[in-house]
């Protein structure tokens, strides 16, 4: 199938990673620990297509729907943003990265990667970034719920913006990632999400880390059920990337 004649760009497109990606491919110390997920089962769920783990499958899938390019997020790995040992999830998060660094690599102009970024220690986080991005991956996801001791209107992250103002890159804040998520598994469905999200960004809080965030390029939120519509508005700002 051709191409549609307009640029059409699925902006929240997700991969399916390997079950045993970070068990397998995470330095030897932190094998104990690092997560295994159930095999893909093809056809159900999330994992409906081969092109979620393979990307000349996913060509295959974008040629039939007329698709341009698709920006991709990962999908096992999100609960990863919520692991309590810092040091676990740069090892994580830098297994997943070199994965979709040679996921796209089958055609960089349109399988765009986003990198995921561990901010516990921001100076860490920037050095992953650059690297990333000197592979071909744009932009990045960070925690949507930050760890409660790190806040985002904290001055923690002001460096972290800072290299992503020089680096001209939009910053995600994908649903389901980070600390208020209910980390019992045996909860399914919308259950496992019935009072989460504490530590996300409230009302009296976005104003802080929007100015904080100010020399980010952009900043764009997936934030789910925003009850104050000014809250709303104000994401619709950095949500526009230059």
């Amino acid at each position: 199938m051709t191409i549609a004649s307009g640029l059409i760009i699925s902006s929240d497109s997700h991969v399916m990673e390997p079950v045993d990606l970070w068990k397998n491919g995470v330095p030897e110390k932190y094998r104990e620990a690092a997560p295994l997920f159930p095999p893909h089962q093809v056809g159900e769920g999330f994992q409906q297509h081969a092109g979620g783990w393979d990307p000349h499958a996913r060509m295959k899938e974008m040629e039939a729907d007329g698709l341009s390019a698709e920006v991709l997020y990962p999908t096992l790995m999100l609960d990863l943003f919520a692991l309590d040992d810092a040091s676990l999830q740069e090892a994580c998060f830098r297994v997943y990265n070199d994965w979709l660094i040679d996921y796209c690599s089958v055609n960089t102009n349109r399988l765009i990667g986003i990198p995921a970024i561990a901010v516990y220690n921001v100076d860490n986080g920037i050095k992953e970034l650059e690297r990333c991005h000197k592979a071909g991956l744009k932009g990045a996801i960070i925690w949507q719920a930050p760890h409660p001791d790190l806040p985002f209107h904290s001055s923690h992250y002001d460096k972290f913006w800072a290299a992503c103002q020089d680096l001209d890159t939009p910053v995600s804040l994908h649903i389901l990632t980070g600390h208020s998520y209910n980390k019992d598994k045996n909860r399914k469905g919308v259950e496992r999400y019935r009072n989460s999200l504490r530590n996300t960004p409230r009302p009296s809080r976005v104003r802080h880390l929007i100015g904080r965030a100010r020399r980010a390029t952009a900043l764009t939120s997936q934030l789910p059920g925003w009850k104050d519509a000014a809250t709303a508005r104000l994401f619709r700002w950095p949500m526009i990337a230059r």
